[in-house]
């Protein structure tokens, strides 16, 4: 069984802490594999990041890699 949300919630965004009342959101899980050729890969991860933070709704990112790559991007509404 996954873990009880209560209202106050330690959320983790960039790996960082807060401590806040709890709201709804949503999450956005994109994995990936890296090729061989991983040529420019993280200079469009960052582009990517850098577009996601200027959309309204956009609340924060998460990415973790080691043999498969994984992303959480997290929005306030399902229309953001």
């Amino acid at each position: 069984m996954g873990n009880i949300i209560t209202p106050y919630t330690n959320n983790h965004f960039n790996g960082n802490k807060m401590k806040t009342k709890f709201k709804p959101y949503y999450v956005v899980i994109f994995t990936s594999t890296h090729t061989d050729n991983t040529d420019g890969y993280s200079e469009m991860a960052a582009k990517m990041e850098q577009l996601a933070s200027e959309q309204d709704g956009f609340l924060g990112i998460d990415t973790a890699r080691n043999d498969v790559g994984i992303s959480n991007s997290y929005w306030e509404s399902l229309e953001d």
